[in-house]
């Protein structure tokens, strides 16, 4: 249910006659939910504001996707460490609307265009010959397919991203009740695999009888998983 979408759905104005502008910045922290308020001077063309990868900030989209006004919110954000291309996804707490975040309009337009074709999910934009998707056919939050094929076509995705520059972090959970030893070791050596960096914000005592497991933050790894 995405709008009409065209580059200008994208466009920053300047102030009039300006080379550059000066612009609010969402400053990302590794780990942390909270973000920065940072500024940044980012170049100006055609009246337009425009990302500047060269300064890590990146201009970032919200996109309202289930039929209530297809409304647009536009920023800009350091952290992220693309150098060309977009992203885009539609798992986005708690409104699941679709986000896109691109070092151009264009990639940022085709990023999202692509994305309603596909009917949601997460994708990472290159170029019309480079792109990486991850299809959620259930609400563009979940896939029909077993995990096997999901956690490849993750695999390919993050991937694709850090091709293209993206600091990519994992962040997940360990130790849900229910989820087996050999669960855990299996999603670590799936991340081991990428080759990405990778913490749990939250993880649970696996050690402990399940009746007494108790959430706790962390920001180191293996604090409890460890044989």
């Amino acid at each position: 249910k995405l709008p009409e979408l065209t580059e200008r759905a994208f466009s920053v104005a300047a102030p009039a006659g300006a080379d550059t502008a000066r612009v609010r910045v969402i400053g990302i922290v590794p780990g942390e939910l909270l973000t920065e308020t940072l500024e940044a001077q980012l170049p100006v063309y055609g009246g337009l504001v425009t990302a500047d990868p060269a300064q890590d900030v990146l201009k970032l989209a919200v996109i309202e996707r289930h039929g209530k006004g297809g409304l647009i919110g536009l920023g800009f954000v350091r952290g992220i460490g693309l150098k060309h291309g977009a992203l885009a996804s539609t798992v986005a707490h708690d409104s699941h609307n679709l986000v896109v975040v691109g070092a151009e309009d264009a990639a940022m337009l085709a990023a999202a265009r692509e994305m309603g074709h596909m009917g949601g999910g997460q994708l990472v934009w290159g170029g019309s010959d480079d792109v990486t998707r991850l299809p959620l056919a259930v609400g563009g939050l979940m896939s029909r397919e077993d995990a096997g094929m999901v956690a490849a076509e993750q695999g390919a995705l993050l991937r694709a991203a850090r091709k293209l520059g993206m600091n990519v972090r994992a962040y997940f959970i360990l130790g849900l009740p229910g989820q087996t030893r050999d669960e855990v070791r299996d999603t670590v050596a799936f991340l081991r695999d990428l080759d990405v960096k990778f913490f749990p914000s939250v993880y649970y005592n696996v050690r402990a009888p399940r009746e007494e497991w108790m959430m706790q933050r962390s920001s180191a790894f293996f604090n409890e998983t460890e044989d």
